[in-house]
């Protein structure tokens, strides 16, 4: 639950995603493209596909996290949760495996207009695995909040 609404998990792919090469190491995982539509409305859910490409095996289950950030950096979405919806754990990853990862973040209703950043990354615990600059987060692009 984030300010008292409850965030989407899944969601039927209906909507006109826009695939973006990523390309960003976090560990031995590849995400290598984000897939979401350039303009979402107040109050629907925004829908996101991540390609995730295991580079070797992992050892632990990471979840992972997507944030819709606004301009100064205020986080108004997020969804965590493990890969497919907790069906693929990132401990049963192979190396050199595609994982095409669906997810859902409910945006505000009392979000303002304008452009926002969608961000993600992977941890466990209180861990964040690092990208290749050393930051802990992989920005996605820009999404634009129309009401």
């Amino acid at each position: 639950v984030f300010d008292g609404q409850a965030v989407v998990r899944e969601y039927a792919s209906g909507a006109s995603l826009q695939p973006h090469a990523i390309n960003a190491q976090l560990g031995s995982v590849e995400l290598a493209q984000a897939s979401y539509p350039a303009t979402v409305h107040t109050g629907d859910v925004l829908p996101l596909d991540l390609r995730w490409q295991a580079g070797s095996a992992l050892s632990e289950n990471y979840s992972v996290f997507v944030h819709f950030v606004a301009e100064g950096g205020r986080m108004i979405a997020q969804h965590d949760g493990w890969p497919v919806a907790g069906v693929s754990p990132t401990s049963q990853w192979r190396a050199g495996e595609t994982i095409d990862d669906k997810r859902g973040l409910l945006i505000p209703k009392d979000a303002a207009p304008g452009r926002y950043t969608l961000t993600a990354g992977m941890y466990v615990g209180d861990t964040r695995l690092a990208t290749a600059d050393g930051t802990n987060a992989v920005d996605l692009g820009q999404v634009t909040v129309a009401s």
